[in-house]
């Protein structure tokens, strides 16, 4: 009965050797599919962006169309609405504002010029 582990044992190491250092050279990820993406919708992000896609506090992708890249400062306007909104019903749900309490109890700049 030992034998016969034994000899299944050095059949299935090797193989498992072999797995692992193959495993390590194919695991890097294709980003051609995303690049081409990015290429063939380039009008309609405005022929500039910048993809960073980062993993375990590490860059991992990155491509920069157009004159922007990752330091170029551009105002968000309305796309942090819906975070906004997100926000303010997570504070709902937890009761520390109302729905119906005016924007002035929170934010006094709004109590002027009858912004309530």
């Amino acid at each position: 009965m030992a034998y016969k582990v034994k000899l299944i044992c050095t059949k299935v190491i090797p193989v498992l050797i072999f797995l692992q250092f193959f495993q390590l050279a194919n695991a890097q990820y294709n980003w051609k599919p995303l690049d081409s993406m990015l290429n063939k919708n380039r009008f309609a992000l405005g022929n500039h962006s910048v993809c960073l896609i980062w993993k375990n506090d590490s860059l991992i992708y990155q491509n920069e169309t157009g004159n922007y890249n990752e330091n170029t400062v551009v105002p968000i306007a309305s796309c942090s609405k819906w975070l906004t909104a997100a926000l303010v019903m997570q504070f709902v749900d937890e009761g520390k504002i109302s729905l119906d309490d005016k924007v002035a109890n929170y934010l006094p700049a709004f109590a002027k010029n009858e912004k309530e």
